[in-house]
């Protein structure tokens, strides 16, 4: 009995505009907190980098442990478009709840 008014509940509140502005104001907040974890990171990120860099000028790594920091390099630059992509993803299945064509 309560599984049926849960699935009615939340029929409801699809249907009405409270949903839509949790989604607007999910996407939103999730975009600026990612964009300040994102400026927190980077200078330290730059700064490691940096480090790095006076080591491989010196010989002091391997070519293995290069390969290693310009993956790491690749990863931080590429969590920006993945973070947005999986924001866009969550926000094109929020928009076909709403029409009702996922449940």
């Amino acid at each position: 009995m309560s599984n049926t008014k849960e699935v009615t509940n939340k029929k409801s509140f699809l249907n009405n505009d409270s949903g839509v502005a949790y989604g607007i104001f999910a996407v939103i907040a999730f975009i600026i907190l990612m964009g300040t974890v994102i400026v927190w990171y980077l200078p330290i990120h730059n700064q490691f980098i940096d480090t790095f860099n006076i080591f491989v000028g010196q010989g002091m790594v391997s070519q293995k442990t290069a390969d290693a920091m310009e993956f790491d390099g690749w990863v931080v630059e590429a969590l920006v478009a993945f973070v947005l992509l999986g924001v866009a993803c969550w926000g094109i299945v929020r928009a076909l709840e709403k029409r009702g064509d996922v449940l």
